[in-house]
């Protein structure tokens, strides 16, 4: 039976509401995955055993799923069955995990090239929504072809456990982000990953446009708004960054001294911020 989804308001502040789904198959999930996206553009991110059928396809029937996801629109809830990691082909998504006072915390943004699903692997169940915050397009992998040790893409494997890790590194970041005490220190900490994974994927990691609203990057590094607007006008006028385009939905970066970047997102120096 596939998943009924339903979305109840439950008292959250500002009239949210939670999307809340039970446990059974998602409708979004295909059970086998039987497409395979033969010009992915993911070359850099997957071997090419997964980009093209090999001679003998047996175990390889089943690889690679693309789903188009519209802005505002879930990849997966919290609450279903776990199938697959995800690749992001092209967008931008949101990990949001439900706090137990109703409250959603943004737990991670996955650009391009980066995966999203490892909530469910510890359970089988996510633990997370998955947002899109435009229209994007990810590439499911069923999480039991790469899983076990005998299965029959072992460089897939590998290849999907350096990711695994990678992606777990950048979640325990911004969660530690959050701890620093000072506001300029998380998005100084922020920027510069960002930059950090920009640079991996191949593009600017000096200039660069964020997809993500000023609230949910408020929200990520566990600052108000005005305190966010604060702090970037702070680093602005400092000379740190430039080009910032304040809007609801996007921000553009262009960083000017990593230097002086990378010195506020550790010890922050008086004499910097009075210059």
């Amino acid at each position: 039976m596939k998943e009924r989804v339903a979305r109840v308001n439950s008292a959250l502040p500002g009239g949210l509401t939670k999307p809340v789904a039970d446990t059974m198959d998602s409708p979004r999930i295909l059970p086998r995955l039987s497409r395979q996206c033969a010009n992915c553009g993911l070359h850099d991110f997957l071997p090419p055993c997964i980009l093209r059928q090999p001679a003998d396809a047996s175990g390889y029937e089943a690889v690679m799923c693309r789903h188009a996801v519209r802005e505002g629109s879930p990849l997966y809830l919290s609450g279903e069955a776990f199938h697959c990691l995800y690749v992001v082909r092209t967008g931008l998504f949101k990990s949001t995990r439900w706090l137990d006072d109703g409250r959603a915390r943004t737990a991670a943004f996955a650009l391009p090239g980066e995966i999203l699903g490892m909530d469910g692997i510890a359970t089988g169940i996510h633990a997370n929504d998955a947002l899109a915050l435009a229209d994007s397009d990810a590439c499911a992998l069923e999480y039991s072809l790469i899983s076990s040790p005998d299965g029959p893409m072992p460089a897939l494997r590998d290849q999907f456990r350096g990711a695994i890790v990678r992606a777990a590194a950048r979640a325990q970041n911004l969660s530690a982000l959050r701890a620093r005490e000072a506001p300029v220190e998380r998005v100084a900490l922020f920027l510069l990953d960002l930059s950090d994974r920009f640079i991996e994927h191949g593009h600017s990691g000096s200039c660069f446009a964020l997809g993500m609203s000023r609230d949910d990057i408020a929200d990520a590094v566990g600052l108000a708004v005005e305190n966010l607007l604060d702090v970037m006008s702070i680093l602005r006028d400092k000379r740190v960054i430039a080009g910032i385009r304040r809007g609801k939905q996007s921000m553009k970066i262009h960083v000017l001294d990593f230097p002086a970047l990378r010195q506020l997102a550790g010890e922050p120096s008086p004499a910097l911020l009075a210059r």
